[in-house]
């Protein structure tokens, strides 16, 4: 392939992967993904006669500043600065890949591309951050390598003459300059950067978020704001979006494919206008607890610890903590506060919500341990809003009564089990609203549900349920949460989606809260779903990638430290070390590793000057002279530091000789002629006469003899040996 095709594909290439993620996520606003997108296909088939044109290049200059104008207008108006940023660099991206005329622009492409890299860090966390930061990270060495080529070539032939500019052309449309190995050897450079990157990280974890903070909106689970209207978690029957994972511990026994759990979030007491909400604005106060360990519903928390589930919960909007019935203890991960670990804050309401403070958007790890625990709330008054029937509910009031039976001496229990099972027994699941029949009841649509259609979502069963156990004298309140989880044998958790949202109502029977489902069981999770084998193992990268990646702190690293020292410790970490060190097909590979290194660098090697001598024999490479005139040099300096006479920094050797004052004639002669040779081997490119440098290395053992006698004083005996020229070279 051409070089000018291979440098444009990997610019494009780099440019592509570090903007998918925010491209991506929705952070940028439509009109701008689209306008994105436009100039990246456009720039990939302009002309560089037309983009190297000043007047050209004067008009994208001209779009950047009127992209940052409407930016800045927008930031004054209020907009997040995180979101302004992005997208300003985003759009530069783009129109710089549509005036890429020069070596000049790939490096600035480059670079706009690092900063996408650094924006999707405060805007994604999910796996396309991890698969584009590490693309980006293989792409980035050949880029920029074949930016510097292309430099030099414009450098030295300028497109001002004709001949140098044909040369230029020549060059970008050649084939040879650019082959797979060098690609392959460029790329693999990125291995030790992210080595590096993989130390730092686990050195150093995240403490903060950033001086633009995160972006404000995050994932958005239906069901659990401030209200919900019957018919709002339908739309989540085929969103397969995962929201929270559990690990559990203790279970004793085979664990169902799919398990059958409610875990519960939000708590509502008002219905009116076919939409549940709460009466009161919620109180929240801190959970009773210590250092992140909240024992629930009065139970100790001990016997809880030996069976329940490590849950990984992602951002969602709003913080809700999902628990299973019968929690009797949550224990939180520490949070990393300005340089502190600090135990995890979980708060609660009078509903029994609970929720925890995600400033940082990246979810919350916690266990809960299963016991026989009351579910969270206050008890209800006598002027309970979980009493109330909303006006021109007649019928229905009728109709509970009805199912409660005609005996008034009967039980709360037994009037709630015969309305819950009426409503199941006469009643059918559904989620579709084909062949509604539409009356004087068209708009009640929990009335359609009760005397027309007959069937429904969940949320009409709960509805229902909740209403007609008021109408009775019961207090009820409706809530809603998740009804299933998904095994996932490759990461062997439990995965809860978007698609299990569910809802059901609580009654306060025998001074208690008590969950009741009227739903018939095709409710639990309809329609059947089974993820396939690619889904699963997505879902398994993602949650380690949430679990060690995102949610990884100073508490994580913390953790990190002790498992590491005490598997270092532990004898049977030794005995494993030793079992997989003696390993056959362990030393079969670590023999294949070590040819395949050694295949390279012989492949690699730049080849020796040959010919040097007669017969044919190899003459020394220069770096050899070089390293025996230093040696040589080294040597005679050890001998004048010895007399008294170190070399001053930055002194020039020659300088060094010549200040060799009080000391015999034979050595300062001696001294100079090691220097003389010494720097012309080192820095005029002459070699060593045949002989020369074992005679000077016997003359410098000479010197150092001449400790012996007193300073000044002339050694008639000492005999200096004197280079012999005309000697033929030596092998």
């Amino acid at each position: 392939m051409k070089f000018e095709r291979i440098q444009k594909s990997l610019t494009f290439a780099a440019a592509l992967v570090s903007a998918a993620p925010l491209l991506g996520s929705g952070q940028i606003g439509l009109i701008w993904s689209i306008t994105v997108a436009a100039l990246a296909v456009m720039g990939w088939f302009l002309k560089p006669s037309l983009t190297r044109s000043p007047r050209y290049r004067r008009t994208i200059t001209l779009l950047v500043l009127g992209v940052l104008t409407i930016q800045l207008g927008r930031l004054v108006s209020g907009a997040a600065p995180a979101q302004m940023g992005i997208e300003f660099a985003a759009v530069v991206l783009a129109l710089k890949l549509c005036s890429r005329g020069f070596a000049a622009d790939d490096y600035q492409i480059v670079i706009l591309s690092f900063l996408h890299i650094i924006g999707a860090t405060i805007a994604v966390d999910g796996l396309s951050y991890a698969l584009s930061f590490v693309a980006f990270v293989a792409l980035s060495p050949p880029t920029l390598a074949l930016a510097y080529l292309r430099r030099e070539m414009e450098r030295r032939f300028s497109e001002g003459k004709d001949e140098e500019g044909s040369m230029l052309e020549r060059l970008l449309n050649s084939k040879r300059i650019v082959s797979g190995r060098f690609l392959a050897f460029t790329a693999a450079l990125s291995v030790p950067i992210l080595l590096m990157t993989a130390l730092l990280f686990v050195t150093f974890p995240r403490v903060g978020l950033g001086l633009l903070g995160r972006l404000p909106d995050q994932q958005a689970a239906a069901g659990f704001g401030s209200s919900v209207t019957l018919g709002d978690l339908d739309i989540t029957r085929m969103d397969s979006t995962v929201v929270l994972r559990l690990e559990p511990f203790g279970i004793h026994g085979p664990l169902p494919k799919v398990l059958p759990i409610k875990l519960r979030a939000a708590v509502f007491d008002r219905y009116k206008d076919h939409a549940w909400s709460r009466s009161e604005s919620p109180g929240w106060s801190e959970l009773p607890g210590r250092e992140g360990v909240y024992p629930i519903g009065g139970a100790g928390g001990s016997a809880a610890q030996t069976a329940g589930y490590d849950i990984l919960l992602e951002s969602i909007e709003p913080p809700l903590l999902f628990i299973p019935e019968r929690t009797a203890l949550i224990v939180t991960e520490p949070v990393n506060d300005t340089g502190r670990l600090v135990p995890r804050i979980i708060e609660q309401n009078q509903y029994g919500e609970l929720r925890y403070d995600d400033k940082a958007l990246v979810g919350i790890r916690y266990r809960v341990g299963i016991g026989d625990a009351d579910l969270l709330g206050s008890p209800p008054g006598a002027d309970s809003s979980y009493l109330v029937v909303p006006p021109g509910s007649e019928r229905l009031v009728a109709l509970a009564e009805s199912y409660a039976g005609p005996d008034p001496g009967v039980s709360d229990q037994v009037a709630a089990a015969r309305i819950i099972a009426r409503l199941k027994a006469g009643h059918s699941y559904s989620l579709t609203l084909a062949g509604d029949p539409r009356n004087e009841i068209e708009d009640n649509p929990l009335d359609r549900f009760l005397f027309a259609r007959k069937s429904g979502t969940c949320e009409h069963f709960a509805t229902a349920a909740t209403l007609m156990l008021r109408a009775v004298g019961i207090p009820a309140r409706l809530v809603t949460g998740f009804s299933s989880a998904h095994w996932n044998p490759m990461g062997r958790f439990y995965a809860v989606r978007q698609r299990s949202a569910h809802s059901w109502t609580e009654a306060y029977l025998d001074g208690r809260w008590v969950s009741l489902e009227a739903t018939p069981s095709a409710g639990g999770d309809a329609p059947a779903y089974s993820p396939s084998t690619f889904e699963l193992i997505v879902d398994t990268l993602r949650m380690r990638w949430h679990k060690h990646v995102v949610g990884f702190d100073a508490a994580a690293q913390t953790e990190l430290a002790k498992d590491l020292h005490g598997k270092w410790k532990s004898a049977a970490g030794k005995a494993a070390l030793d079992a997989v060190l003696s390993s056959w097909p362990i030393a079969l590979g670590i023999l294949g590793l070590i040819a395949g290194i050694a295949a390279a660098r012989k492949l690699l090697r730049r080849p020796a000057v040959r010919r040097g001598g007669p017969g044919g024999r190899r003459a020394p490479r220069a770096s050899r002279r070089l390293n025996q005139a230093t040696a040589l040099y080294k040597e005679l300096e050890k001998v004048l530091r010895r007399r008294g006479h170190p070399r001053g920094f930055g002194q020039p050797p020659e300088d060094h000789v010549g200040s060799l004052s009080g000391e015999p004639p034979l050595l300062r002669a001696g001294a100079a002629q090691i220097v003389h040779r010494y720097a012309a081997v080192r820095f005029g490119g002459q070699r060593f006469e045949p002989g020369e440098l074992e005679r000077l290395r016997v003359l410098v053992k000479q010197l150092a003899k001449m400790d012996l006698h007193p300073r000044g004083a002339c050694d008639n005996d000492t005999r200096l040996v004197t280079p012999i020229a005309g000697e033929r070279d030596e092998p």
